[in-house]
């Protein structure tokens, strides 16, 4: 007994439920919560990224346009020089941002300066390493630097040309308070780090937070870097202006990022909790008022496993139960009614005991003590009804006794049980049926006897007739093989003892036999060759490398190459071929061996003079080829062997005499099944032969 067994009904119900709660928020924690945090992470981060692309297009946006006001005010001292004054003081007062304008040179000892009005004292020397030179136009510098008497943050834009080839600086300070303001209200959370540096170090932090970066280490800082802090994580992402060497890091703590992932699981945790206290409440509820008519049903049935079958079941008001009460009721009437007889065992082992027999492959039969048939089988009573046709079969001495079985190899022997005998006899008997012919069975023959009185037997007949068939088979292969292989070997041993035994032998007669061995052993290769195609094919043990292939060009191949022999009988070999016969796909090898069996055995069997027709067509989706060899033929009783492995023709004499190995016509056969094709004959003394190899188109 289990201990999860030990609690009633209820309390299972509150334990599934607390083990499915902790299961869910278990699931929730290590489960959905690192994948939900990596989701959210990396959309967050898109976000942040995109956001600093924007803080950096903005700051690259706002000094361009001071870097055009520079080459503008540039161009106006080039080419309007009497009107420069105006003109910057006006650019002045038109930009706000702008606190400065200075035009010098470094060959004049004076220049030109315009303040703004609302900076009238304002006078900044940066030093000469703090100009860095634009990436995109080398007559532009730019700095950002603290001014520490104003307390300003500056823009400095520096513009390098000549006027009237005397070298001349255009010196722009603009105010970058309003950048500053920009990067430090960017959307990317209530608690971030902003950092602006160069070369020279840190040009604005909106925090003072230590970050890990130092002057040289900035240039080899990837996208988006991790370091920890004051033992907290930030997640650093890291871009660079495109005009000047300077770049900015936005860092942001994780905790930040994850936050949201934090209150999911804090709400889920929550929705879980409640969810499970109302399943509880409810649980409690429902199950009290299911455990009391499943307590009574439970006390019902206990009854009956001490064999108490009086009482009826009584029938609770649930449904469900109520129907499960219906069934165990049925279930205490019938018991209690085979109670009362006592032959429950009885029937169960009846039953039992005939679904054992009944589909047992062999003939099983059970006599009585008078040796009549008590029980029969499907498979005995076709044995006993096919015996019957020839003389009555009522009991087990007209089976034995019958004159249509022959026995054979009988054997007996008895052991003793207790007060009873039990005598076994078996015997191979052959039954010679009136319409199926004869067929060998096994014969079991169980007797049992108390002293000299026969209670009954068991008959059982266990069919050989297919190990028979298959014994004869193999007896009929091994003396084929053998047949065919002792004259070749004849030749090779006779030839080799002539050439032993006659060390004078002439080189001319000595080569003639020399020939006549090779010539054996080509016969004995021939056929050792063929039998292992035709069992490579059967067994499927090998793959036929298969190809798109002509077949009108392989068939026109082998009749061909046949011309010798043609010639050696003076037949004529007709050849057609319809035009649109397409290329399909085949094991060409197979195909040509196919063939040359049936062209081959076409010119072989049939008398010399005649005229063997091959034809070639489209049927569908199949390729026709049809040869007829105007032949001998082949009788009724010969075709339905034909096809069969080592069967010769003995019905025609002609085509007995001719030498041939049985399996030709058998590998042709295998080679139309191993392409799902099919091979049909059709004999008569006008045609002779006429073989049809129906091969799909694929």
């Amino acid at each position: 007994m289990t201990l999860f067994s030990r609690f009633s009904f209820h309390h299972r119900i509150f334990i599934l439920i607390g083990l499915f709660a902790v299961l869910s928020i278990g699931v929730m924690w290590y489960f959905v919560r690192p994948l939900y945090e990596t989701r959210v992470t990396e959309e967050r981060t898109t976000v942040v990224q995109q956001v600093q692309h924007f803080a950096i297009r903005s700051v690259d946006e706002k000094l361009e346009h001071w870097v055009t006001i520079a080459h503008y005010l540039a161009w106006s001292v080039q080419s309007r020089p009497q009107e420069v004054a105006a003109l910057i003081r006006q650019q002045i007062a038109f930009d706000s941002s702008l606190i400065q304008v200075i035009v010098s040179s470094p060959v004049l000892t004076d220049e030109f300066v315009a303040t703004n009005s609302a900076h009238p004292n304002f006078r900044f020397d940066p030093p000469a390493d703090a100009w860095n030179v634009s990436q995109r136009d080398s007559s532009i510098s730019i700095l950002w630097e603290s001014d520490s008497r104003s307390g300003l943050q500056m823009i400095g834009i520096q513009k390098l040309f000549r006027v009237n080839a005397q070298p001349m600086i255009l010196t722009i300070f603009a105010n970058s308070s309003g950048l500053l303001h920009l990067l430090s209200t960017l959307p990317v959370g209530e608690t971030f780090a902003i950092r602006v540096g160069s070369h020279r170090g840190v040009l604005y932090s909106n925090v003072p937070l230590a970050l890990p970066l130092t002057p040289e280490s900035w240039q080899h800082l990837t996208v988006m870097h991790d370091v920890t802090v004051d033992g907290n994580e930030w997640n650093l992402f890291f871009s660079k202006f495109s005009d000047v060497p300077m770049y900015l890091v936005i860092g942001i703590p994780k905790s930040v990022i994850v936050r949201p992932v934090q209150h999911l699981m804090a709400y889920s945790a929550s929705i879980v909790a409640i969810l499970t206290l109302v399943v509880v409440m409810f649980g409690w509820y429902f199950s009290k008022q299911l455990s009391k008519p499943v307590t009574q049903l439970v006390h019902d049935v206990e009854r009956l496993k001490t064999l108490d079958f009086s009482r009826p079941i009584a029938e609770p008001h649930i449904r469900e139960l109520a129907a499960v009460a219906q069934t165990i009721e049925s279930m205490r009437t019938v018991m209690e009614r085979y109670q009362r007889i006592n032959v429950e065992k009885i029937i169960m082992e009846e039953w039992k005991n005939k679904f054992f027999l009944s589909h047992s492959e062999d003939c099983i039969s059970i006599t009585g003590n008078d040796n009549t048939f008590a029980f029969m089988n499907d498979r005995f009573i076709r044995v006993k009804d096919e015996l019957h046709k020839v003389m009555p079969v009522l009991n087990k001495h007209d089976l034995l006794t019958h004159p249509n079985i022959e026995r054979t190899k009988e054997s007996s022997r008895s052991e003793q049980s207790g007060p009873y005998t039990v005598s076994f006899h078996q015997q191979e008997i052959c039954i010679a049926f009136p319409d199926s012919g004869n067929e060998y069975f096994r014969l079991h023959d169980v007797a049992i006897s108390r002293g000299d009185e026969h209670l009954g037997s068991l008959l059982v007949l266990h069919d050989l007739t297919t190990e028979r068939m298959i014994d004869a088979m193999k007896t009929e292969m091994m003396n084929f093989i053998v047949h065919e292989l002792r004259n070749p070997l004849n030749s090779i041993m006779g030839f080799a003892s002539f050439i032993m035994d006659e060390p004078e032998m002439g080189t001319d007669e000595r080569m003639e036999y020399v020939r006549i061995i090779k010539e054996s052993s080509r016969t004995m290769n021939r056929l050792v060759n063929r039998f292992l195609d035709v069992q490579r094919l059967e067994s499927h043990s090998v793959e036929y490398h298969r190809e798109p292939a002509d077949l009108v060009v392989i068939a026109k191949g082998v009749c061909d190459s046949q011309q010798p022999q043609l010639h050696a009988k003076s037949l004529q070999l007709n050849f057609s071929a319809e035009a649109d016969i397409p290329h399909t796909t085949v094991a060409p090898d197979l195909m040509r061996e196919a063939f040359l069996n049936l062209i081959s055995n076409a010119v072989k069997y049939g008398d010399e003079h005649r005229t063997i027709d091959v034809e070639m067509h489209r049927s569908n989706n199949n390729i026709l080829f049809i040869i007829t060899d105007h032949g001998f033929g082949i009788s009724a009783e010969d075709q339905q062997k034909l096809f069969s492995k080592f069967f010769r023709v003995t019905s025609n004499k002609q085509s007995a005499t001719e030498l041939g190995t049985g399996l030709g016509l058998a590998h042709v056969k295998q080679v139309m099944n191993h392409h799902n094709g099919g091979v049909a004959l059709e004999s008569n003394e006008q045609i002779g032969c006429r073989f049809t190899l129906t091969i799909p188109i694929v």
